[in-house]
C-alpha cells in the first residue's frame, strides 16, 4: 500500500509515514500532538506501528487486521488517546486505503451454489444444511 500511496501523491517512500499521519489525524490533533511528543518521543509509538502496518497490506480485506492491532497496542490507551482522540483516526485512515486498494469483490464461479457470503463461503439453509439457491 505505501508505495501505491507514494505514487499516487508523487512522494518519494521515505515521508510515506509522516505524510499518511498527518492525513489521518484528528484535526485538531494536528496542531496539540507535535507538542506532546516533545515532552514524550513514544507518544506517536501506536501510531507509528499502525501505519506501519497500513502500509505493508496489500488489499483492503487486510485493513482490519491493522485496525484490530492498533485499537489493543499497549501503547494506545490513556486519557489523552481514547477520550480526546489525539491520534491516528482509524475512519480517516480507512477512508484513505480505500482510496488506494479497492474494496474486496466476492468472486463467484459459475460452478458455485447457493447465496455467497461477504467471506466467500456459500450460504446454507439453516433447517436442511443445503446450499441456498436464488
Amino acid at each position: 500500500m505505501a508505495e501505491r500511496y507514494c505514487a499516487k501523491y508523487g512522494i518519494p517512500g521515505e515521508k510515506f509515514m509522516r505524510h499518511i499521519r498527518r492525513k489521518a489525524l484528528y484535526p485538531h490533533a494536528r496542531f496539540i500532538v507535535p507538542v506532546l511528543v516533545l515532552f514524550n518521543g513514544d507518544y506517536l509509538a501506536a501510531d507509528n506501528d499502525f501505519i506501519e502496518d497500513v502500509g505493508q497490506i496489500t488489499t483492503y480485506g487486510e485493513f482490519s487486521a491493522s485496525v484490530v492491532e492498533f485499537i489493543y497496542h499497549p501503547a494506545n490507551d490513556g486519557f489523552r488517546r481514547r477520550i480526546l482522540r489525539l491520534r491516528v483516526s482509524t475512519e480517516r485512515m480507512r477512508k484513505l486505503v480505500k482510496q488506494i486498494l479497492p474494496d474486496p469483490k466476492v468472486a463467484r464461479s459459475d460452478d458455485d451454489q447457493g447465496t455467497m457470503s461477504p467471506h466467500g463461503i456459500a450460504a446454507k439453509d439453516q433447517d436442511s444444511g443445503s446450499p441456498i439457491t436464488s
